[in-house]
């Protein structure tokens, strides 16, 4: 008795007599396969039974989509129903979930096959979960900070670009803060540069536990972080986030066991009309950090054109309005 005899009869007729060779094939690969007929599985091989961890037998008799992710039922159920019509060629993912409840993901193609006399459906399924993690891993390794976790330039000035989007659809205006530390080189001076490792750690964790959930905290590089804010009404109410983070920073830190206190300075910028571009706000924020740091540090400065064009000359670019 072969092992498709335990739940579900001889296994399909292969082309020119081959079932032996099929079930050999079946019942040996790495591969999930599974015979669905009637809406329910008619046989699993062991390698589909233990990626889902069922004992066996218990998946003989179930239907296929309550084990797919409620989310992405319709995506596999519509990606199946077009491969068996020819219009689908390349195999489809989905998340599947396990008996114990886990979130996994597979890689499946089906095929139209006869079993017992009547059509059934041939399922190839692979678990894709190791490479869909390494992913997910690279993608979140190239839009976040190695150090603090936090979104790194790029991923700041994509969710920038998207707020300023948004607020051709909706009251509000997009701000930018941009900070830095005014001690920070001592810090490393004096410490140590994993003590100054360990600074910027929590004061990442201090500035993003200071802000709304919508709100992005970045680490641009360096002491460098940039904070978006969305729906401000005024600029006033930009300044004073940004006059609230610099009092948070104020309170002294724990590094390597030593209390360390900084201070920090922000430029405060906030769309209008003529300076709508993700560059030109975060240019004219750093021009306004700029200004802080010449009027004697640990304040934050509203960017003013005309005081920015006289800093910074170099920015004469800037608008009045």
């Amino acid at each position: 008795m072969n092992q498709f005899s335990q739940d579900a009869g001889q296994p399909p007729a292969a082309p020119s007599g081959g079932a032996d060779l099929f079930t050999v094939w079946a019942t040996s690969t790495l591969i999930g396969v599974y015979i669905v007929q009637d809406g329910v599985f008619a046989w699993v091989n062991e390698t589909f039974r233990r990626d889902l961890g069922y004992e066996a037998g218990a998946l003989v008799g179930r239907a296929p989509l309550t084990l797919i992710h409620a989310d992405d039922r319709l995506l596999a159920h519509t990606a199946a129903v077009r491969m068996l019509h020819g219009t689908l060629r390349t195999p489809y993912e989905f998340r599947y979930l396990t008996h114990g409840g886990d979130v996994r993901w597979a890689l499946e193609t089906v095929a139209s096959i006869p079993f017992h006399g009547r059509r059934a459906v041939l399922g190839n399924f692979m678990d894709i979960t190791a490479r869909k993690d390494a992913e997910a891993q690279l993608a979140h390794q190239a839009f976040h900070d190695p150090l603090t976790d936090l979104p790194n330039r790029a991923l700041f000035m994509e969710r920038l670009t998207r707020a300023l989007t948004r607020r051709e659809r909706h009251p509000g205006e997009a701000a930018v803060l941009y900070l830095d530390l005014d001690g920070f080189k001592a810090v490393n001076d004096s410490l140590g540069h994993h003590a100054g490792d360990q600074l910027l750690t929590a004061v990442a964790r201090r500035l993003s536990g200071s802000v709304r959930p919508s709100d992005t905290v970045a680490r641009l590089g360096g002491d460098e972080f940039a904070v978006l804010l969305e729906d401000m009404q005024a600029p006033a109410h930009a300044l004073r986030v940004a006059e609230d983070l610099i009092a948070a920073l104020r309170e002294p830190f724990i590094v390597t066991g030593h209390q360390v206190a900084v201070t920090s300075s922000a430029g405060v910028t906030v769309s209008r009309p003529l300076v709508a571009s993700p560059e030109g706000l975060l240019r004219e924020a750093d021009a306004a950090l700029y200004l802080a740091k010449a009027r004697g540090k640990a304040c934050a400065v509203l960017a003013v054109p005309d005081a920015i064009r006289t800093a910074r000359p170099e920015l004469s670019e800037i608008p009045a309005a």
